[in-house]
């Protein structure tokens, strides 16, 4: 009941908007990812074409600094056993603000996290993202504008627990989906069956809340 009850207004909120309360505008775009992580050292990602959706937390104007999200779609891979969506938002760069989502004026500054640990073989792991040498990118348009005009590409790296980050993998942004549709990602529910987020208490938040918010915008 109290995970519920903390929920709810994800639920609420989502439905007065009609759309997810958090991340509500966004862009879809395809990619490759390439483990450049050192043999089966650390997470289980393995290299794969994958679908990628970058946001904005709010929806804010332009000149107001926002929370920036990188969500990936990862197909099964010969590392890992199923789908997996993995969620990560502009955060701090070191173990005690990792945590803690922290707006930015553009994408190309902001520094990416999974803002929760991963538990996987016994550790807890965490991700974090970075833009590599991209021009200003200030709105989602401008993300689109310059991945047409050529690849976008983010440094991925890993830690466990305290230690230092070292590689994990290679994201590099190469078109546009033109459908235009929309995908909703699920970090908690979709997981290879080795990786679970954690801890318990905020992933079973966290569950609580996609399920009240995809019901808030009546999209199951």
């Amino acid at each position: 009941m109290p995970v519920r009850a903390l929920a709810l207004p994800f639920g609420l909120g989502s439905a007065l908007r009609h759309a997810t309360l958090f991340h509500p505008n966004g862009k879809v775009l395809t990619g490759t990812l390439r483990r450049t992580a050192e043999g089966d050292a650390g997470l289980p990602v393995g290299s794969c074409e994958v679908t990628v959706r970058l946001s904005t937390a709010l929806g804010l104007p332009r000149r107001v600094p926002d929370v920036a999200g990188l969500a990936l779609r990862l197909p099964p891979t010969d590392r890992a056993d199923g789908a997996w969506d993995m969620l990560l938002a502009s955060a701090g760069r070191d173990v005690v603000t990792r945590c803690v989502p922290l707006p930015v004026l553009a994408f190309e500054t902001a520094s990416f996290s999974t803002l929760m640990p991963l538990q996987f073989e016994g550790g807890q792991w965490w991700v974090r993202a970075r833009a590599v040498a991209t021009p200003p990118l200030p709105t989602l348009d401008s993300i689109v504008d310059a991945v047409r005009a050529r690849p976008l590409v983010f440094e991925f790296e890993q830690a466990e627990g305290t230690g230092a980050y070292v590689p994990l993998a290679e994201l590099t942004l190469n078109s546009v989906d033109e459908s235009g549709g929309d995908l909703s990602f699920d970090p908690i529910r979709r997981t290879p069956d080795s990786v679970r987020p954690g801890p318990e208490w905020l992933r079973s938040l966290r569950a609580r809340a996609y399920l009240d918010s995809r019901r808030g915008r009546s999209d199951t």
